[in-house]
């Protein structure tokens, strides 16, 4: 039982002991239990630990990614905004209600992109460890090859918070 990246979406996919996880290609059905069909994704930050998970409150990019995000750059990676620190108090002025809605579509901007961040890193690596063309490879060995041609956590979120906030296409050498 394991997961492997899907390169065309950079989701991992593969049974699992919760049910088969699917990735963009290929659906998953909604499990029992489980906010989402998920067990763990690859960190589109730097593809070399897991991330996300079955619960609403779970954290999009791994521990590490995570740590160096709330220090520096306090990005919304997390999947619920009470997470990302983002809500709103009761009975809420109307400045007030208009910066969170902003925070919120930021926040589920920042989900999307994640998506293209971790197929288009995840090609980057294939690319750097010379496995161009390899349509599925197995978590594992992203995470080790990840730790071999990628930069570490901090520079990692670095690169993916300078692209967050830029916009634009994803650099070629990030």
């Amino acid at each position: 039982m394991g997961l492997s990246a899907h390169v065309a979406c950079g989701l991992l996919r593969g049974r699992t002991e919760w049910g088969e996880q699917g990735c963009r290609c290929s659906r998953t059905p909604k499990w029992e239990r489980a906010d989402v069909s998920e067990l763990r994704q690859l960190c589109p930050s730097c593809l070399s630990a897991p991330a996300g998970g079955p619960s609403r409150w779970a954290v999009l990019v791994c521990r590490s990614c995570w740590e160096v995000n709330r220090a520096r750059y306090h990005l919304p990676l997390a999947r619920h905004s009470l997470v990302n620190s983002i809500y709103l108090c009761a009975s809420p002025e109307r400045e007030q209600a208009e910066a969170f809605q902003r925070e919120i579509l930021d926040m589920f901007d920042v989900q999307k992109r994640l998506s293209e961040w971790r197929r288009v890193h995840l090609e980057r690596l294939l690319r750097l460890a010379g496995l161009e063309g390899v349509e599925e490879i197995p978590e594992d060995l992203v995470h080790l090859l990840s730790r071999l041609y990628l930069p570490p956590p901090d520079q990692a979120v670095l690169n993916l918070a300078a692209w967050l906030r830029e916009g634009g296409p994803i650099p070629a050498g990030g």
